[in-house]
């Protein structure tokens, strides 16, 4: 199952490099975007999460900020990023996260990308999804968020009988000097 297409992998592999050559960085808002969340999540099921994949990991921030910070958890965590090449991992996990990730995701490989994430995970699910367009373009000139999409739009897409909606939440924060939106997920496995 496809969960990027090999022209769109190659744009943000452009993209990545042209700005680690300007010395700016990418792929480094996991901890930023929601680590406390993760931290607490994973602090309150301590001992029932043991593996956990960070889908989408850029530069793996927010595995490096879980385990300096979440106190007396102990889990083995595994960083994907499919736009730099990464070759999906096997296997499954307790819990898949995702941070600034489904909003890069091109719109015709959502429904896999989701299809894939319920197959891989299984007890839960948080994702941290941007809702408004970015300031980054890609090579070919669209916008690096390829949906923008509002929280109810992403409920309906994560809808599925085997998952319950265990918390969500459409938020407006101040980035930059400007407002961004943002929705958070959490899914269980029924």
């Amino acid at each position: 199952m496809a969960v990027i297409s090999d022209a769109y992998k190659h744009q943000l592999q452009t993209m990545h490099e042209e700005r680690t050559a300007g010395g700016r960085k990418w792929g480094t808002t996991g901890a930023r975007n929601f680590g406390d969340y993760i931290c607490k999540f994973l602090e309150h099921r301590r001992g029932q999460i043991v593996t956990v994949l960070d889908f989408g990991a850029g530069q793996g921030s927010l595995g490096e900020y879980v385990q300096q910070y979440a106190v007396d958890v102990e889990v083995k965590w595994k960083d994907y990023d499919p736009g730099k090449g990464d070759k999906p991992p096997e296997g499954k996990f307790d819990l898949i996260v995702s941070s600034d990730v489904l909003e890069h995701v091109e719109p015709e490989e959502i429904d896999n990308v989701i299809e894939w994430l319920d197959v891989h995970a299984t007890k839960a699910q948080f994702h941290h999804i941007a809702c408004d367009p970015c300031g980054l373009i890609l090579p070919d000139g669209r916008n690096a968020h390829l949906i923008t999409e509002k929280l109810d739009w992403w409920l309906k897409k994560f809808a599925d009988p085997n998952w319950a909606l265990m918390y969500s939440a459409q938020c407006t924060v101040k980035k930059r000097s400007m407002l961004r939106d943002h929705c958070h997920i959490q899914l269980d496995k029924v």
